[in-house]
């Protein structure tokens, strides 16, 4: 999975495993607040992604899932959103 961001740099690599959080933050919060079965919605496709999706993306989707609770806690957290 290397190869893929190979000519990213540090801080570029780090926004493309938050875009999950993100996605979920901006679809969630369309309508102004986000539901915990919103929130859940997007664990639940990051997991399901990480063993049944593409091969070269399996690996990127595990790694988001180890912390896309904690990256979306914090975006939460700096929103108004809640």
């Amino acid at each position: 999975m290397d190869h893929l961001f190979e000519n990213l740099n540090e801080e570029e690599i780090s926004l493309v495993y938050d875009t999950i959080p993100l996605i979920t933050l901006l679809i969630g919060g369309a309508d102004g607040k986000i539901e915990e079965d919103e929130i859940s919605w997007g664990a639940k496709i990051t997991k399901i992604r990480s063993y049944s999706y593409h091969n070269s993306l399996q690996d990127f989707y595990k790694k988001v899932g180890e912390t896309y609770q904690e990256k979306l806690a914090d975006y939460l957290a700096r929103t108004k959103l809640q």
